[in-house]
């Protein structure tokens, strides 16, 4: 049986996109930083963290982010608050890095709502606050994030930070999974199968999984391995459930590795 478990995604600058490369800062961002035009001021910032046509200065880049985020540009705040979580370049300041997330979400980014939920849910650099990673999660999920709707799924799922509730953590299970978040298809699929919150229902759950493997998601291709090899909701095939206990391990999840070296070993 698979149980659910807690997503948790890697902190990612959510705005750094790559910027045409130029062999000077563009006039027009200079003069709108000058002006304290957010905008200006964020595309800055992401020339010198990456050093597109000015020498790369990640402390530059901090500072550039900080006057857009203090313009009210969500997409500096959320640069801001990475390159400080992560110390890419810059000192480390967790505390200044949840005041961005914080104001970005406010401003808005549901990017930012979740990294700042993914925080207070792990309790690893801050105290750990259910509540407020509930608070953040939700905010998340109205702006339509999708790991924040599968994130809050779990709150739900688990009665952390808010009373347990399984129908609204399918709810949100299948809100991310329509979102393409492959987390969100398989809790759903592990909700089915359980029948927990739900009718249990092993065809839906191959179904999720399924859409789980698809989405590169190791532990969807295991459980799917596991739905083909005892033969529920599919036809019993030790040969599919080979390959997906080989796709689930080449994406990393130890227990596809696992299961395939079992089953690979088993004589036929």
């Amino acid at each position: 049986m698979n149980y659910i478990f807690r997503f948790i995604a890697a902190l990612t600058v959510s705005f750094m996109v790559l910027l045409p490369v130029r062999a000077e800062p563009p006039a027009e961002a200079v003069a709108q930083c000058t002006s304290d035009e957010a905008v200006g001021c964020n595309e800055l910032g992401m020339r010198y963290a990456s050093g597109d046509g000015v020498p790369q200065d990640s402390s530059q880049a901090v500072e550039f982010y900080r006057r857009a985020c203090a313009a009210d540009d969500a997409d500096g705040c959320a640069n801001a608050a990475f390159m400080l979580y992560s110390g890419d370049g810059v000192a480390t300041n967790i505390e200044e890095a949840i005041s961005y997330y914080v104001k970005g979400c406010w401003l808005d980014d549901g990017l930012s709502c979740f990294n700042a939920g993914v925080l207070y849910d792990e309790g690893e650099l801050v105290e750990q606050d259910f509540t407020l990673a509930y608070a953040f999660y939700t905010r998340s999920c109205e702006l339509n994030d999708a790991d924040g709707c599968a994130n809050l799924g779990v709150l739900y799922d688990h009665g952390d930070g808010v009373a347990e509730d399984k129908p609204m953590a399918v709810a949100l299970y299948s809100k991310a999974c329509a979102m393409g978040n492959a987390v969100g298809c398989v809790n759903l699929g592990s909700v089915y199968e359980s029948g927990e919150g739900v009718s249990q229902d092993p065809f839906a759950a191959v179904d999720y999984y399924r859409m789980a493997c698809e989405l590169n998601n190791g532990d969807g291709c295991t459980n799917l391995g596991l739905m083909y090899e005892n033969g529920s909701g599919v036809r019993q095939s030790d040969a599919l459930a080979l390959d997906y206990y080989g796709k689930g391990c080449d994406l990393k999840n130890s227990l596809g590795c696992e299961q395939y070296a079992r089953l690979k070993k088993q004589p036929k």
